[in-house]
Formats: C-alpha cells, sequence, structure tokens
C-alpha cells in the first residue's frame, strides 16, 4: 500500500468451513509491521454445531468493531 488505509466499523469473515463433527475456529485479523510485530485488531472463537458443516457450510463471522490505520509500506511489496 503506497497510502494510508483506515478501517471503521464491525468486521465480518465470510468463509466456508468443514469439520466431521461441530467445531470451535478461531479468526484473528492482524496489522503486520514491517519489523514483523503484531497488532492482533480483532478476534473471534466460533463454535459452529450446525449438521450441514460436513459438507461444506458457508458462514459469516461476527468479530466485532474495529477502529484501526493501516500504515503505508515503504520500498517494493513481497
Amino acid at each position: 500500500m503506497s497510502e494510508p488505509m483506515y478501517l471503521a466499523g464491525r468486521v465480518r469473515a465470510t468463509t466456508t468451513l468443514c469439520s466431521d463433527a461441530g467445531a470451535d475456529f478461531f479468526l484473528r485479523l492482524l496489522d503486520v509491521h514491517e519489523d514483523g510485530q503484531l497488532r492482533t485488531l480483532v478476534d473471534g472463537f466460533p463454535r459452529i454445531t450446525e449438521p450441514a458443516l460436513a459438507d461444506g457450510l458457508p458462514v459469516q463471522i461476527d468479530l466485532g468493531p474495529a477502529g484501526h490505520r493501516f500504515a503505508p509500506r515503504r520500498g517494493p511489496t513481497r
């Protein structure tokens, strides 16, 4: 990113989950700094127990509110 990016509002992740049984999942949104430091912005620990999980269940997981400014990267991106 050559310019800062701002995040404000509720964070949601949409994905398809598969498991033979109910399962606990862990999702985390991080800001990874150029020096390798990590900053957790939001995370969630949903428990999914629906029977359709074995076939692949599309879910939207609400991680809660966040407000953050991502700094622009210096130099070439990887």
